[in-house]
C-alpha cells in the first residue's frame, strides 16, 4: 500500500497530509539505533524532505548530496538543512544542480523560515501550499523555470518572495490579498504582461524590482497607492507614460525607470520628498525634469538623444552628487556652486566647463570633447587645491582631437586615476606631479612625444597603458625602475625602441613595443 501511495504522489507531484499521518514508520536496524538515536524514528519532516528530494532529482543526482537519505544520519545533518530543536528552519539549496518538480510535502515543514531553491533546473507549477508554512519568511526562486503557482492558501507571512528569471507570464489574480505581509518583491526577467490589481493590497511593500518584462505602457494604477514602497525598479518594460499619481509614493527613495519609452515625466514627481535616486537613461526624453527634490543625491539621464540642453542651475542649491546625463550642449554657469562628486556626460559635441565643484570625486566624458578645460585643472595661484577630491578623470571616445592646454598641472593632488583618448602630444611632464596616480592610460595619440622622464616620480603607479600613438618614440627612460608599485605595462602601437633597463618583479602583464600584425588579404 505504502509503496502505490508513493507511485500516485510522484506521479502528481504532491503529498497528501492524512496519507502521510497514516505511513508506518520505517524499520531500522539495530545497529544503527546504537549509533545515532535520530534514526529510532523516521519523522514526518524526514519524509517530507525524502520525498523533495526523490522529486528534485530527475537528473539522478545533486551536485552536492551530503547526508541524504542515508538511514544512519538526522535529516539536520543533510546538505543544506538546518534545524532547532530537531525541526527544519531552514532549506538551502540553491546552485545545487536540482531538476524536476518542487513537491508539496515541504509545507509540512511548519518551523521552516528560510527556503531557498534559487539557480537550478526546477520547472512547472510551484506549490502554493508551501507559502503557508506559518514562519515562513523569505522564499527564493530565482533562476529557474517556474511557470505557476496557486494560492490555495488562506495567507502567508512570507516577507520576501524572489521569483526573478523564471518563465512566469502571469500571476494569480488574488496574489495582493494572500501576501499581505510581503516587503520585497522580485519579479524580473520574465514574461509578464501585467500584474494583478490586488497588488495594491500589499500595504507593506517595501521593494518591487519589475525589470525585463513587456508589460503594455503603463503600470497599474494600484502600483502609486504603495505608500511604503522605497525602491521601485522597471528597466526595460516598454513603459511609456508615468502618472500624476506618482507623488502618492510619499516614502519612495529609489526610482529607475531606464531603458523605456518615456518622454517626459510628470511635475509632480518633486513631491515625492524622501526621493534620492532617480535613473531615467536610454528613455525619449525631450525636456530636462524638473527634480527639485530636497534629498534627491543621484540623477542619472544618460542616453537620451533627445534631451537637447541640460540646465545645471537647475541643480545648484540641492543636495545632489552623481549626474550622469547625455547631451548636445551643457549650460555649465554656476556648475560649480553644486555639490556634485560624480559626473558621467555623454555628447557628440565639444563642451566647456570653466570650473570643476571642489567636491567632485569622478568625471568621465565620453564622445565628446572639451572646448576649454577647466581652469581649476590648471596652473593655480590659490595656496589649497581647487579640487582636492578629485580622484577618477576620464576622457573617453573622444569626437575630436584633446590638447593639452599649456600649464596643465592637474590641480588634484589625490588623482589615482588618469584616462585619456583621441589626444594631441606631446605629453606633458606635468603628469609626473600626479604622485598619487595609480592607473594612466593613454589611448589614441597625436604628435611627436618621448615618454617624460618625470613618469619616474609616479612610485603609485600599478598600470601604465599607452597604446596607438604612433609618434611617441625614443628609449624608455631608465627612471621608470622607480615605478615600484607597477604590475601592468602597455606599449601597442608606439615607436618606442629599445629594451627596458630594468627587470620589474612585480609586473603581472607586460606588453611593450608590439605593434599589430597586418591581416594577409
Amino acid at each position: 500500500y505504502q509503496r502505490r501511495v508513493r507511485e500516485k504522489d510522484m506521479r502528481f507531484g504532491h503529498v497528501l497530509l492524512p496519507l502521510l499521518l497514516l505511513l508506518p514508520t520505517l524499520s531500522v536496524p539495530q545497529s544503527c539505533v546504537q549509533e545515532d538515536s535520530a534514526c529510532s524514528v523516521i519523522s514526518l519532516e524526514r519524509e517530507a524532505l525524502a520525498h523533495f528530494y526523490k522529486l528534485s532529482s530527475q537528473n539522478g543526482w545533486w551536485l552536492n548530496s551530503d547526508g541524504w537519505l542515508e538511514p544512519c544520519r538526522s535529516h539536520c545533518t543533510w546538505y543544506g538543512v538546518s534545524c532547532i530543536n530537531a525541526r527544519v528552519t531552514s532549506l538551502k539549496l540553491n546552485k545545487n544542480g536540482l531538476s524536476g518538480i518542487v513537491s508539496s510535502a515541504l509545507s509540512l515543514l511548519e518551523n521552516l523560515e528560510v527556503l531557498d531553491l534559487s539557480e537550478n533546473s526546477l520547472e512547472g507549477a510551484f506549490p502554493g501550499k508551501i507559502f503557508q508554512s506559518p514562519n515562513l519568511r523569505s522564499v527564493e526562486l530565482s533562476v529557474n523555470e517556474f511557470t505557476s503557482f496557486d494560492l490555495e492558501f488562506e495567507f502567508s507571512s512570507v516577507k520576501v518572495l524572489d521569483l526573478s528569471i523564471n518563465s512566469f507570464h502571469s500571476l494569480p489574480s488574488n496574489m495582493g490579498d494572500k501576501f499581505p505581509s510581503l516587503e520585497s518583491l522580485f519579479l524580473n526577467h520574465n514574461f509578464l504582461e501585467g500584474l494583478p490589481t490586488s497588488i495594491g493590497k500589499m500595504r507593506k511593500l517595501k521593494s518591487l524590482v519589475l525589470d525585463f518584462n513587456t508589460f503594455r505602457s503603463e503600470l497599474p494604477s494600484e502600483i502609486w497607492e504603495l505608500s511604503e514602497l522605497e525602491h521601485l525598479s522597471a528597466w526595460l518594460c516598454s513603459l511609456t507614460w508615468i502618472p500624476s499619481t506618482i507623488s502618492h509614493l510619499s516614502s519612495l527613495k529609489v526610482l529607475d525607470l531606464t531603458a523605456n519609452y518615456l518622454s517626459s515625466l510628470p511635475s509632480e514627481v518633486q513631491g515625492i520628498q524622501s526621493l534620492q535616486e532617480l535613473s531615467l537613461s536610454y528613455n525619449a526624453l525631450e525636456d530636462f525634469p524638473k527634480v527639485n527634490c530636497p534629498q534627491l543625491q543621484v540623477l542619472d539621464l544618460y542616453g537620451n538623444a533627445k534631451l537637447q540642453v541640460i540646465d545645471i542651475e537647475l541643480l545648484v542649491n540641492q543636495s545632489l552628487s552623481v549626474l550622469w546625463v547625455s547631451a548636445s550642449e551643457l549650460i555649465p554657469h554656476s556648475f560649480n556652486d553644486t555639490q556634485l562628486t560624480d559626473v558621467v556626460v555623454m555628447c557628440n559635441s565639444n563642451l566647456s566647463f570653466p570650473e570643476l565643484p571642489s567636491t567632485i570625486r569622478r568625471f568621465q566624458m565620453v564622445k565628446g570633447s572639451f572646448s576649454e578645460w577647466p581652469s581649476s585643472l590648471k596652473t593655480s595661484s590659490q595656496s589649497r587645491p581647487a579640487n582636492p577630491e578629485l580622484h577618477i578623470f576620464e576622457l573617453l571616445q573622444q569626437i575630436s582631437t584633446v590638447s593639452f592646454p599649456e600649464g596643465l598641472i592637474f590641480n588634484a593632488p589625490n588623482l589615482q586615476t588618469l584616462q585619456i583618448s583621441n589626444f594631441m602630444g606631446p605629453i606633458p611632464s606635468e603628469l609626473g606631479n600626479l604622485l598619487g596616480l595609480e592607473s594612466l592610460i593613454l589611448e589614441k595619440g597625436y604628435g611627436v612625444s618621448t615618454l617624460p622622464t618625470e613618469f619616474g616620480h609616479l612610485t603609485s603607479l600599478k598600470v601604465l597603458k599607452i597604446t596607438n600613438y604612433l609618434e611617441l618614440n625614443g628609449p624608455p627612460p631608465i627612471e621608470l625602475a622607480n615605478l615600484v608599485s607597477l604590475k601592468t605595462l602597455t606599449s601597442e602601437e608606439t615607436n618606442l625602441r629599445g629594451k627596458l633597463a630594468v627587470n620589474f618583479h612585480q609586473l603581472t602583464s607586460c606588453i611593450f613595443g608590439k605593434k599589430k600584425k597586418k591581416k594577409k588579404k
